[in-house]
């Protein structure tokens, strides 16, 4: 029991030594791009991501996001954006140098589809849940390695997992 209970203190003493201070600000985010081909004649699928985000710890180690994301697609004459904004938190748990961290978002996405003989755009409200590990690269630079579950709270069937890889920057007022 004494055991247990000096590794709760320790753990719960390192989180508040290596916190986020609040009124900290938080700037990062996932970039990527893919060039994928079936066939040696068929026109690549070529897809371009980028996902700032923005936050603010009013807390310590609590964080509120300004979340964006922006995906398009491309193959031949067939075209898909999406656009998405929204709001979301995360609270982070110091362990050493290395932070755990795990938030909700809620955000609007705007899908378009066009094809040489048709458009259609698609509004939905969805919702993400999201978990990560920062590794430190300086002392406020940190590689962010993290998983993210975005599901719509309109239609059951969007469900969208990812691994993100990006950089995330603390930078205390």
């Amino acid at each position: 029991m004494k055991k247990a209970f000096l590794i709760i203190f320790i753990t719960l003493f390192a989180t508040v030594v290596f916190a986020f201070p609040a009124g900290s600000f938080n700037l990062g985010g996932q970039a990527s791009f893919s060039s994928q081909k079936g066939v040696s004649d068929a026109s690549a699928l070529n897809t371009l991501s980028l996902s700032p985000t923005i936050g603010y710890f009013f807390k310590n180690n609590l964080s509120t996001d300004l979340l964006f994301a922006y995906t398009s697609s491309s193959q031949a004459k067939v075209k898909h954006e999406l656009v998405a904004y929204g709001i979301g938190t995360r609270y982070f748990l110091g362990m050493g140098n290395n932070k755990l961290y795990a938030g909700l978002g809620l955000f609007r996405e705007y899908k378009t589809y066009k094809l040489p003989s048709w458009d259609k755009t698609e509004k939905l409200t969805c919702m993400s849940a999201k978990a990560g590990f920062l590794l430190p690269l300086s002392e406020s630079v940190y590689l962010d390695l993290g998983t993210i579950f975005d599901f719509s709270i309109q239609y059951e069937e969007y469900t969208n997992f990812g691994i993100n890889l990006g950089l995330q920057v603390f930078k205390p007022l």
